[in-house]
């Protein structure tokens, strides 16, 4: 028994650890992401004169497939951050806490057994989503804006 709750101890505060490598890789995702488009914009803006005609329209999509590709990545990692909390909320918490109250299920109150979703989480989760959808919106129509461009003139 005295192993088990060692053993219990040590996973606990693994994954914690692990909770904040993939909450900061979460964050890195979003800001790599919004430097890559900007540099790309920059770049496009900068070097306009220099690319070939029948090019142009094609390389203002760059940006979008960058968000696109960004947006799967933070969701495969949001996941994988979702798998360690319903763990670590089902599986050691109430091992220890007779109330079930410790952090990962005071974050998430929910039934015991369903899983922790983005929309019984924080607003941290909803301003992600609602970056994710403005770099998208905002990728998308200056590529269209300049795709108009380029083959109007």
């Amino acid at each position: 028994m005295e192993k088990d709750i060692e053993f219990l101890k040590l996973e606990y505060q693994t994954l914690r650890h692990e909770i904040e490598i993939v909450s900061k890789e979460l964050r890195d995702i979003e800001k790599y992401t919004i430097v890559i488009i900007s540099a790309v914009w920059v770049w496009l803006v900068t070097h306009s004169d220099n690319i070939p005609k029948e090019a142009a329209p094609y390389l203002w999509w760059l940006p979008v497939f960058v968000v696109i590709l960004g947006i799967v990545r933070f969701l495969g990692v949001q996941q994988s951050l979702y798998k360690i909390a319903n763990y670590i909320a089902d599986s050691i918490e109430p091992k220890f806490l007779e109330n079930e109250k410790g952090w990962e299920n005071h974050l998430n109150p929910r039934p015991r057994g369903t899983q922790i979703r983005w929309w019984n989480s924080s607003y941290w989760w909803i301003s992600s989503y609602l970056l994710w959808a403005a770099l998208l919106v905002t990728s998308v129509s200056i590529a269209c804006l300049a795709q108009h461009a380029v083959q109007a003139g």
